[in-house]
C-alpha cells in the first residue's frame, strides 16, 4: 500500500514538472539595447502637444534620415526594432 502511494506521488510530481514551461522568457523581456531601431520623432509647438511643427525619422536599419519642419524640446519619440532581413 505504501509503495503504491509513493509511486503515485512520484508520477504526479513528474507529470507536473513535465508540463511546466522550461526557459520561458519573462513577459517583460526587453529588446537588446544594442539592436538597430527606427526612431520616429514628432515635434510640437508647446507643452500641450496639439500642434505638430516638425518630424524626424532615423532609420538605423537602412541608414536613412528624414527631417522636416522645426525641431523643438516638445517631442514624442517612438522606437521600433528593425525587421530581420
Amino acid at each position: 500500500m505504501f509503495h503504491r502511494l509513493v509511486v503515485l506521488l512520484l508520477l504526479a510530481i513528474a507529470t507536473v514538472s513535465a508540463s511546466a514551461p522550461v526557459g520561458a522568457a519573462p513577459s517583460s523581456a526587453r529588446v537588446d539595447p544594442q539592436a538597430l531601431v527606427v526612431v520616429e520623432t514628432k515635434f510640437y509647438s508647446d507643452a500641450t502637444y496639439t500642434v505638430q511643427v516638425g518630424y524626424k525619422l532615423l532609420d538605423q536599419c537602412s541608414g536613412d534620415v528624414y527631417v522636416e519642419g522645426t525641431q523643438t524640446v516638445y517631442k514624442i519619440q517612438k522606437r521600433t526594432a528593425c525587421d530581420p532581413y
